[in-house]
């Protein structure tokens, strides 16, 4: 877990090319090391944590005593250790490349764990209203000129029902139909509640159902994925 969260959709945003100071506080018994994708930093400070009792806030920590940095902890980093019960302050350098990229566990049991999180870089601030996505603006930057699209893409033979798919959207992906008297997916054309990926039918032989919704795709971000197309979004999917 990672804010007692485990891996989901984008849950922050830094703009190329510039920098923050992050906290990576590890108030667990186990060791961390925490590894960056997109970026570098430099290790700032350590502090050992202690326990209490929780709060009204529900923390049950309290940052104590210093610890003082080893020799090979100086200059650009990629990768931190974080002990059970410390606290790493390190200062991250946003790197050029603009989209999603990785804050995880370097522990392969925890990384399998979906102890990881997804992070979006992004164009600097930069919007003209136009209503056309122009190539200095992005969907976080310019949402009104650069929309935020599904990530589903239709014909992977997985069910994004948490991504808006269905059987009715996409029946090559998603199982059931009118006739067949289910639907996995989000819609109600039956006039019954949608099938949930937990049904076995949304599941048979070849094909997969994920419940969850994955990041938006953004629209100026020099990829083109999910329901991205030349028309929705030509900044990034420029016609072939």
């Amino acid at each position: 877990l990672i804010n007692g969260e485990m891996f989901d959709a984008v849950r922050t945003v830094l703009v190329a090319n510039t920098s923050e100071v992050w906290e990576l506080a590890n108030p667990t018994p186990h060791q961390h090391p925490m590894h960056l994708h997109g970026g570098v930093f430099t290790v700032l400070s350590r502090t050992a944590l202690q326990s209490v009792p929780p709060s009204s806030s529900g923390t049950t920590w309290v940052r104590g005593a210093a610890r003082s940095l080893q020799p090979t902890e100086m200059g650009l980093k990629d990768t931190v250790y974080v002990a059970a019960m410390e606290s790493v302050r390190v200062h991250v350098e946003a790197g050029a490349y603009l989209g999603r990229f990785l804050l995880h566990c370097h522990s392969l049991e925890h990384e399998d764990n979906a102890m990881m999180i997804q992070y979006r870089l992004s164009r600097p601030p930069a919007c003209n209203n136009n209503s056309f996505c122009d190539p200095d603006e992005d969907c976080v930057s310019c949402p009104h000129d650069c929309p935020s699209l599904s990530a589903a893409i239709c014909g992977n033979d997985l069910c994004e029902v948490g991504d808006g798919e269905s059987c009715m959207s996409c029946p090559q992906d998603c199982a059931g139909s009118l006739s067949e008297g289910f639907c996995c997916g989000r819609d109600t054309h039956l006039g019954t509640s949608p099938t949930p990926c937990s049904d076995p039918r949304c599941t048979p032989a070849g094909r997969w159902c994920r419940a969850g919704a994955s990041a938006r795709a953004c629209c100026g971000d020099s990829l083109c994925e999910g329901t991205e197309d030349a028309d929705s979004c030509s900044v990034d999917c420029r016609a072939r």
